[in-house]
């Protein structure tokens, strides 16, 4: 019988499909702007040359050997309202490195995001919010599959609310930053991993509603699962194989 090898790292949890498309995203902190068709239709992934990388993404993408778009699936739960990420989130970064194991620098790029909730005496509020990542990440892959990244900053803004179908005028409504320490592991087709209990902070610029953003966005109890949909896995790895024999 053959064998056909399918790598299985400890700890590993269920993946989520992912794709890439069109993603917008703008970082003030590092005044770096991404609004490119990163792939084709059925791509997933994007390479760029040196110069235009960072002529497109700007010393933020601390581009070395050009830049990858690499696809980004999952959800983010905030006070037990989970919502999926929109298609065309990208993790933007320096390609994966077999050698160290390290992926990075880079940083998230996710579109914008609706939910809706009631809340309590003030009714059904709707608000499209964007996670600008402001900073930027490296993730490190251990011989025994597990992955860490170094802090993800994110800059939560939301760009429009509804409360019972009335839009509210928020002027610039931002909070953060958002602290994220992702951590998880690696399987055969990418990484999954997970910020838990991250805070969101008071929102600030928000007019007279921001009580009401507040009351939905503000606290603790809020996390994220991500899927890098890729190949990940160190030259160094020492993972259990599991196979099929051939005679």
């Amino acid at each position: 019988m053959k064998r056909t090898k399918k790598r299985v790292a400890a700890g590993l949890v269920g993946m989520l499909a992912g794709m890439i498309g069109h993603v917008v995203a703008q970082s003030a902190s590092n005044g770096f702007v991404l609004d490119a068709t990163l792939a084709s239709a059925g791509s997933s992934l994007a390479r760029f040359p040196d110069s235009a990388a960072k002529g497109r993404f700007g010393e933020a993408a601390s581009v070395t050997t050009g830049v990858e778009a690499i696809p980004v699936s999952g959800s983010i739960t905030i006070h037990g309202n989970t919502a999926v990420v929109s298609n065309g989130a990208a993790f933007v970064t320096e390609p994966f490195a077999p050698d160290s194991g390290e992926l990075g620098p880079g940083a998230f790029v996710v579109p914008q995001q609706t939910t809706s909730v009631d809340l309590p005496f003030y009714g059904a509020l709707t608000a499209t919010y964007e996670l600008v990542q402001t900073n930027t990440s490296t993730a490190t892959v251990t011989s025994h599959a597990g992955v860490t990244l170094t802090n993800v900053l994110i800059r939560l803004d939301v760009l429009h609310a509804e409360l019972n179908g009335s839009v509210l005028p928020l002027g610039t409504c931002s909070a953060g930053p958002l602290t994220l320490q992702f951590a998880g592991a690696v399987e055969t087709r990418g990484m999954m991993v997970r910020a838990d209990q991250f805070t969101i902070p008071a929102f600030s610029g928000c007019g007279i509603y921001g009580q009401v953003i507040n009351l939905f966005f503000n606290g603790v109890d809020n996390s994220a699962v991500l899927f890098l949909d890729g190949e990940f896995m160190p030259r160094h790895a020492n993972v259990i194989f599991i196979d099929w024999f051939e005679p």
